[in-house]
């Protein structure tokens, strides 16, 4: 009876790390992908940026049109540009830009590989 539940036991484990072997291969497979699409998410985040920025001064200019007119009714924006920020909590760090969260997210990647 011992040596069922030992060879049960046996079993049980070299499948968990047959299963932990799988998954650190796909693991790797998938750092591997995401390290291959760094510049074209670096180059995404920086046409965002670029975008919002247009966006920006656009608004800009049509707001100092719309100074120059005389009674134009001001229309609120149906949406806010930034989030409101919330207090950083204990032991976390505040990124403020897209591109620099991205390149956080590369640079821990690196270090964790390392």
């Amino acid at each position: 009876m011992g040596y069922i539940l030992d060879l049960t036991i046996l079993a049980l484990l070299i499948g968990a790390l047959g299963f932990g072997l799988v998954i650190d291969r796909r693991v790797r497979r998938l750092m591997a992908a995401l390290g291959d699409l760094e510049p074209a998410v670096s180059q995404f985040s920086s046409a965002v940026d670029r975008s919002a920025d247009a966006v920006t001064s656009f608004r800009s200019a049509a707001e100092g049109t719309e100074r120059s007119r005389p009674a134009a009714r001001r229309v609120e924006p149906a949406f806010q540009k930034t989030r409101r920020t919330a207090p950083a909590k204990d032991g976390t760090a505040r990124i403020e830009g897209k591109s620099d969260l991205v390149r956080s997210f590369f640079e821990t990647v690196r270090s964790r590989e390392a």
